[in-house]
């Protein structure tokens, strides 16, 4: 609808209007004329754009893509950086985690075939452990959910994606929580075989238990150390970019 602004006080009228609403002055024909040949509804809004302003040209994306395919054209994207000495081996240590864990599956599917299943789970054993079958559950569990993850981890690392960052501090996460939920219940289940004194051969293996408490400690420290590298260092950044 077109508008009409009252040369005397400002007052933005309808151009239907025969005299201004606020000071009551008439409009002339000439007047009304005036505003009816021009986009009124502009006069009243001040920021709208004049008329006489020409539109933007659409860019000719055609050409465009011939100055990228013939190379006179830079891409609009940074190249990513190669790879740090700490990210070669974070892939490394990536790989061989997937190797220690087929080996892992390996056990823990054969866990059953010399008895150990069946004399630390059964209610009757003396040498059960209500902690086991929990703990036997929770790394199985776990750890298959790990090797799926750490698939797509390696496809990400490999293709310097972006989403490479957010998805692998997600998984140092768990990792972490995993670790210490994992140390607390081997302690566990070592302190509940110690107090039923089953021998020296027993003892020994409890030892063994024991040995890898510092291996839970060095896991917890690198994984420390890669969550703060990845989400702090700017040359990291610079690396998964696409």
């Amino acid at each position: 609808m077109n508008s009409l602004k009252c040369p005397q006080c400002g007052m933005v009228n309808f151009t239907s209007a025969l005299s201004c609403k606020r000071c009551k002055l008439e409009f002339s024909e000439s007047l009304v004329a005036e505003a009816a040949s021009i986009n009124t509804d502009a006069v009243a809004y001040q920021y709208w754009p004049p008329r006489n302003v020409a539109a933007e040209k659409e860019p000719d994306w055609e050409a465009f893509s011939e100055r990228l395919r013939d190379g006179l054209e830079e891409p609009d994207f940074e190249e990513p950086a190669s790879h740090t000495l700490g990210t070669i081996v974070f892939g490394v240590c990536l790989v061989i985690s997937q190797i220690a864990l087929i080996y892992q599956f390996h056990q823990y599917l054969h866990l059953g075939e010399n008895g150990e299943w069946r004399a630390l789970t059964n209610t009757k054993s003396p040498v059960y452990v209500p902690v086991y079958e929990v703990l036997y559950w929770f790394e199985l569990s776990v750890k298959a959910l790990a090797f799926v993850t750490q698939i797509f981890l390696l496809w990400a690392f490999l293709a310097k994606y972006r989403w490479f960052l957010r998805l692998v501090s997600i998984y140092l996460i768990a990792e972490l929580c995993f670790v210490l939920l994992d140390a607390w219940g081997v302690t566990v289940f070592e302190a509940s075989i110690r107090q039923k004194r089953l021998g020296p051969n027993v003892e020994a293996a409890l030892a063994n238990i024991r040995g890898l408490m510092p291996i839970y400690f060095v896991s917890v420290l690198i994984i420390a150390i890669y969550f703060f590298y990845f989400i702090a260092s700017k040359r990291v950044k610079k690396i998964f970019v696409y």
